[in-house]
């Protein structure tokens, strides 16, 4: 999770800019957007949540591998280097 101030500036920028990237969920949990959900949170007025389900057919079959942390970590290293759950 982000920091306090890190979690602040979204915030503000969401509240300008609006949610730029839906939620996507996981059987019924987070898969990818905590930050922009807790961000919405803090928002003043309120800004309205985007979700969408993880679709294999659509994200591909492994859930991990749509994670952005996972993305940029593939196109760093390569598939050798990845660390796996």
């Amino acid at each position: 999770m982000m920091g306090e101030r890190e979690l602040k500036a979204l915030a503000a920028d969401i509240s300008v800019h609006g949610l730029r990237e839906a939620i996507v969920l996981l059987d019924g949990k987070v898969l990818d957007g905590r930050n922009r959900q807790a961000a919405c949170a803090m928002c003043d007025p309120p800004v309205e949540l985007e979700f969408y389900p993880f679709d294999p057919l659509i994200h591909g079959d492994d859930p991990i591998d749509f994670l952005p942390l996972y993305q940029n970590l593939w196109a760093k290293f390569g598939s050798g280097s990845l660390p796996r759950a």
